[in-house]
C-alpha cells in the first residue's frame, strides 16, 4: 500500500504541479520530470513485490488478469474514469469562468447528462445480458460523440443550452457503459476471485479519475498559459499605451503562479497601479475577462480532445472482449466454453 501510494503521489504531483515549477526544479535540485520518473519506478517496484508474493495472499492477485474480458474491462473503466474528468472538469470551469454561472447553476447545467443516463439505463440493462460487448462499444462511442459535440459547441458567446444535445448523447452513452462493463468483467471469473476482482476493478476506476484529474489539469493549465499570453498580446491593443505592457506581463506571471477560476474570475487578479482613472480600470477588467474567456475556450478543446481519444481507444479495445451468451463460462486456462450446470 505504501509503495502504491508513494508511486501515485509522485506521478500526480508531477503532472499537477509541473506548470507551477515550469517543469524544472522543485527543491534540493529535484526536478518535476525526476519526480514523475520516481513515481513510475516506485509503482514498478510495487508490481515486482506483488509478483513475488503471488503465493502468499498478495494485495494484487495477478490471477484475475488471466481472464481476457476482465483485463479489458479494467482498462475500459480506467479510460472511462479518465474521460469523465476530462469532459466535466473543463466544462464546469467553462460554465463558471466564461459564462459566469454559479457553482449551483453549473451543476444544474450538467444535469441533462445524468438524467439521460438514468432514463436510458433501463433500456440498456436488459440488452446487456446478451449483447454486452456491442452495447458497451456503442455506449463508449456515443460518449465520445457527446464530448466532441460539447468541445465543438464551446464558444465565448455560447450559452448553457448550447451543450444540452452533447450532454444528452454523452448520457445515453454512459447508460450503455456501466452494466455491460461489469457484466463482461465478472462473467467468466472463478467465484473465489470475485471479491478481490471487484475491489481491483473499482480501485482502477478511481485511479483513472485520479490520473485524469492530474493529466487533464496539466494539459489545461499548460495550454491555457500559452493561450493567455497570445490573447493578452492581441487584446492589449484595446488599452491605453501605458497599460499594455503591464497587462501582458500580469497574465504571463499569473500563468506561472497559478490561475484563478470561478464565477466572475478573469484568471488573474491584475495588480493595477494607484491613480488609474475608474473608467480605465473598468476597461482593463473587461478586456482581462475577454482575454481569459477566449484563452480558456482555446485551451478547452485540445484538453477535451485528449479525453475523447482515450475513450475511443477504449471502444476499440472493447471489441476484443468475448460476448459469451448468458449461462456460458469460459475456462481461462484452456479457452474452452462450458455450460454452467443448473441447480434444481
Amino acid at each position: 500500500v505504501v509503495l502504491a501510494t508513494a508511486g501515485l503521489f509522485g506521478i500526480v504531483f508531477g503532472l499537477i504541479e509541473g506548470q507551477r515549477y515550469e517543469w524544472g526544479t522543485v527543491r534540493w535540485g529535484i526536478t518535476i520530470p525526476e519526480v514523475i520518473a520516481a513515481g513510475i519506478l516506485v509503482l514498478a517496484i510495487f508490481l515486482v513485490v506483488q509478483w513475488r508474493r503471488q503465493d502468499r495472499e498478495p494485495l494484487l492477485p495477478f490471477a484475475v488478469f488471466k481472464d481476457r474480458n476482465y483485463t479489458l474491462m479494467t482498462l475500459v473503466l480506467l479510460a472511462v474514469g479518465f474521460a469523465i474528468v476530462g469532459v466535466f472538469l473543463p466544462l464546469t470551469l467553462y460554465y463558471q469562468s466564461v459564462l459566469g454561472l454559479s457553482a449551483f447553476d453549473a451543476g444544474l447545467a450538467i444535469a441533462p447528462q445524468p438524467l439521460a443516463m438514468m432514463l436510458l439505463s433501463g433500456v440498456a440493462a436488459p440488452l446487456a445480458a446478451r449483447y454486452a460487448k456491442y452495447i458497451l462499444v456503442v455506449g463508449l462511442t456515443l460518449f465520445a460523440v457527446g464530448m466532441a459535440y460539447i468541445a465543438w459547441s464551446a464558444q465565448v458567446t455560447s450559452n448553457r443550452w448550447a451543450f444540452v444535445p452533447g450532454l444528452v448523447v454523452a448520457g445515453a452513452g454512459m447508460a450503455g457503459i456501466w452494466t455491460p462493463v461489469f457484466s463482461l468483467a465478472t462473467r467468466d471469473l472463478q467465484p473465489r476471485l470475485a471479491g478481490v476482482a471487484s475491489g481491483v476493478i473499482s480501485t482502477l476506476q478511481e485511479l483513472g479519475a485520479v490520473l485524469g484529474s492530474a493529466a487533464i489539469g496539466a494539459v489545461l493549465q499548460n495550454q491555457l498559459a500559452t493561450d493567455l499570453h497570445i490573447r493578452a498580446v492581441s487584446f492589449a491593443t484595446r488599452l491605453p499605451a501605458q497599460a499594455q505592457a503591464p497587462f501582458v506581463d500580469g497574465f504571463s506571471k499569473a500563468a506561472k503562479a497559478g490561475l484563478e477560476v470561478g464565477r466572475g474570475q478573469s484568471g488573474t487578479s491584475l495588480a493595477l497601479p494607484a491613480g488609474i482613472p475608474a473608467q480605465v480600470v473598468q476597461q482593463i477588467q473587461q478586456v482581462a475577462h475577454a482575454v481569459f474567456a477566449q484563452a480558456f475556450v482555446d485551451a478547452m478543446r485540445p484538453t477535451m480532445a485528449l479525453a475523447i481519444v482515450v475513450i475511443l481507444v477504449a471502444a476499440v479495445g472493447a471489441l476484443w472482449a468475448r460476448n459469451n451468451p448468458p449461462g456460458a463460462r469460459v475456462d481461462t486456462a484452456s479457452g474452452a466454453h462450458h455450460e454452467r450446470a443448473s441447480v434444481a
